[in-house]
């Protein structure tokens, strides 16, 4: 049952610069994700993806309105997301929006595989899922995209995945 209950009754409301704090010592994974179709090309390094469920395999990411890319992901009907290896940092700062370059153009840097009818996967990455988007849900400033599972690549059983915390890159096994 999906009920929404107005946030005074499910408890008192957080400063913004208290939850930052308390978000800044959450671990997450560090991805690309990427799009293209009718709207063009873009992407975007995002720590706001999870797994939702494996039958059927479904994940979502959670995308900012401020920005394009949002309606871009949903116009294409499709995104993928790529989980970036720890010697991925520069990369991740590209599509981070850190530099000059347009969302479009930010894939002049790394490899990336084009097939029509999917998003660009990163060749390189450690682990690729192409997705079709198949709910969105609009929640605060973020828009929530479900993307069905199309594909996975495991592109190298060893490489071991970026980590991103107290608004620093991090590799497993590094202090804290």
């Amino acid at each position: 049952m999906n009920r929404e209950v107005p946030i005074t009754e499910k408890h008192p409301i957080v400063s913004a610069e208290s939850f930052r704090a308390g978000m800044r010592k959450l671990v997450a994974a560090v991805t690309i994700v990427s799009t293209d179709g009718v709207s063009g090309p873009a992407g975007f390094t995002a720590t706001a993806v999870t797994s939702v469920s494996v039958d059927p395999p479904t994940l979502l990411v959670c995308v900012n309105t401020e920005g394009s890319i949002h309606a871009t992901i949903v116009e294409n009907g499709r995104f993928c997301v790529n989980l970036l290896s720890d010697d991925q940092t520069e990369l991740s700062n590209i599509f981070s929006g850190s530099t000059d370059l347009a969302p479009a153009d930010r894939f002049v840097a790394g490899e990336w595989d084009n097939v029509p009818g999917y998003a660009p996967r990163l060749l390189t990455s450690c682990a690729s899922f192409q997705c079709a988007v198949s709910k969105t849900l609009d929640v605060a400033t973020h828009l929530v995209v479900f993307g069905e599972v199309l594909d996975v690549n495991v592109a190298d059983e060893e490489a071991t995945g970026l980590l991103y915390m107290d608004r620093g890159y991090r590799k497993i096994g590094d202090p804290a």
